[in-house]
């Protein structure tokens, strides 16, 4: 079976810097460090549901600096983190299904 090309991938670098300016009123906020400072690796097809016509999901990938990591070290930070990004990706700036961030 042939996987059908998601354009998720090409868009990722543009979907950060939309939402690095969305952060950019506050350089120290954690949102702006990540978004700033994160290599995003791209996990397509990660997930696929056939409701309604079918909707593939994707996973997003971020590598932090130690200094970043070591901001987050709370589980609880870091799922909150995780639900914001996933929510603004999702909203704000993309198209597609992000399951996980």
């Amino acid at each position: 079976m042939m996987s059908e090309p998601y354009e998720i991938s090409k868009k990722i670098p543009a979907y950060m810097q939309r939402l690095k300016h969305m952060y950019a009123s506050d350089a120290h906020n954690i949102y702006y460090q990540i978004i700033s400072n994160a290599s995003v690796f791209v996990r397509e097809q990660v997930s696929y549901d056939n409701w309604n016509g079918g909707t593939t999901g994707h996973a997003l990938i971020f590598f932090l600096e130690e200094d970043i990591l070591r901001r987050i070290d709370n589980f609880d930070i870091q799922e909150e983190i995780c639900e914001k990004l996933k929510k603004e990706i999702l909203i704000n700036v993309c198209d597609h299904r992000c399951t996980n961030v």
